[in-house]
C-alpha cells in the first residue's frame, strides 16, 4: 500500500510540479522579476496564468480534491497500517517516514501560502507586477496539460490503480489486491475509504446554494467606505506583508539550520546622536545545501574541466597517439 502510495505520488509531483515550473518561468517573463517581494496583485494583472500557477499550489499542499491529497493519503495510511509489524528496523523506519511527511507537508503549506498570499494577492509592489500582461497562448497551453492530470489524480484517483496494482505485483509477486477499482481510494482489507469526486461536488453544491441565495435576497444600496484607519493614510503596497516578513517567524524557528545573516545600520542626526536619522535593515539566507553541497561539488568539477582542457592542444599527433593508447587498451581487456 504504500508502494502504492509512492508511486502515486510521483505521477502526482511530476504533474504539478511541471505545472509550477512553467507557471513560475511565465511569472518571471510577466513580470521581469523573481524577487517575491516585488510581486503582488498578479491575479488581477494574469489571471490565466495566477489561476494555473494556483491549482498546481494547491495540489503541493495536498488540499483534498487535489493530487496531493490523494496520494499522500494514501502513502500515510501505508505506513500507519504498517505499526502492526514486530520489526524494530521496520518500526523506525516507518515512525521516521511519517515524521518526515507530516513536517513537509506542514512547510509546503507554510511556502506556498506565502506565495499565493504576497505574489498573487494584495497590491502591486513594483512597476513590473503593476504593468503585467498575461504570457503567449503556447505557454497558457503547455501550463493547461499538465493541470489536466494534476486534477485528474485529485478528483477521480481510482481511475490509476489497476495501474499502480500492476506496478505493486512486479515488485512484490505475493502481494494481495490492496485497493479497490473505482473513482476514489478504498481499501480492501483494511478501514479506510476517500471520494475525492463527492467532496467535490458536495464543495460546488453548497457554493451553488449560496449563490442562489445571495441572488434571491433584495439588492440594497452599496457605499462605498473608507476602511477605518485610525487617523493614517490610505493602504500603500508598503503596508502590506512581505515574504521575508512572512517567513520570518519561520526563520526564527531553524535559525540554528539556516544561520540567517542579520546587518543592522544605524545613522543619527548631525544635532544629536540620541535621534536616528535613518535605519537600514538587511536581512540574508544563504542556501545550506548549495553552499555545503552544489558549490563544493562544482568547483571539483570545475577543477577537473581546467585540467582535462591541458589534453587537448591542437596537435594531430597528440590525438593519434590518445587513440593508438585506447585501442591497445581494449585490445588488453578483451584479451
Amino acid at each position: 500500500m504504500a508502494l502504492s502510495g509512492a508511486l502515486m505520488l510521483l505521477l502526482a509531483h511530476a504533474a504539478f510540479k511541471s505545472g509550477l515550473f512553467l507557471g513560475a518561468g511565465a511569472i518571471e517573463r510577466a513580470t521581469g522579476t523573481r524577487d517575491l517581494d516585488q510581486l503582488g496583485g498578479l491575479i488581477h494583472q494574469i489571471p490565466v496564468t495566477a489561476t494555473f500557477f494556483s491549482l498546481g499550489a494547491l495540489s503541493i499542499m495536498a488540499v483534498p480534491a487535489f493530487s496531493g491529497f490523494s496520494s499522500e493519503w494514501l502513502l500515510l495510511q501505508g505506513m500507519l497500517h504498517g505499526f502492526a509489524d514486530t520489526n524494530t528496523a521496520t518500526l523506525i523506519g516507518l515512525l521516521t517516514g511519517v515524521t518526515v511527511l507530516a513536517l513537509t507537508g506542514g512547510l509546503t503549506a507554510v511556502a506556498f501560502v506565502k506565495v499565493l498570499g504576497v505574489g498573487l494577492l494584495g497590491q502591486a509592489r513594483s512597476s513590473g507586477a503593476a504593468t503585467a500582461r498575461d504570457v503567449p497562448r503556447s505557454m497558457q497551453l503547455a501550463m493547461g496539460l499538465v493541470a489536466v492530470p494534476s486534477i485528474a489524480l485529485g478528483v477521480v484517483p481510482g481511475l490509476v490503480v489497476p495501474l499502480l496494482q500492476r506496478a505493486v505485483v512486479v515488485v512484490e509477486p505475493s502481494s494481495n489486491r490492496e485497493l479497490k477499482s473505482g473513482t476514489g481510494l478504498a481499501l480492501s482489507q483494511l478501514h479506510g475509504a476517500i471520494e475525492p469526486l463527492m467532496l467535490l461536488c458536495g464543495f460546488l453544491g453548497v457554493v451553488a446554494l449560496i449563490m442562489v441565495i445571495r441572488a434571491r435576497r433584495p439588492n440594497h444600496a452599496r457605499r462605498s467606505v473608507a476602511a477605518w484607519r485610525g487617523g493614517g493614510e490610505e493602504p500603500s503596497p508598503r503596508m502590506q506583508y512581505t515574504a521575508t516578513s512572512f517567513g520570518e517567524p519561520l526563520q526564527r524557528v531553524f535559525a540554528d539550520v539556516l544561520r540567517p545573516e542579520i546587518d543592522v545600520e544605524v545613522t543619527h542626526e548631525v544635532e544629536s546622536s540620541y535621534y536616528e536619522q535613518a535605519i537600514s535593515y538587511e536581512s540574508r539566507v544563504n542556501d545550506v545545501f548549495e553552499r555545503h553541497g552544489y558549490l563544493p561539488v562544482i568547483k571539483i568539477v570545475n577543477l577537473y574541466g581546467r585540467r582535462a582542457r591541458r589534453l587537448q592542444n591542437g596537435s594531430v599527433h597528440r590525438y593519434l597517439a590518445y587513440g593508438f593508447i585506447a585501442l591497445l587498451v581494449a585490445l588488453v581487456v578483451l584479451a
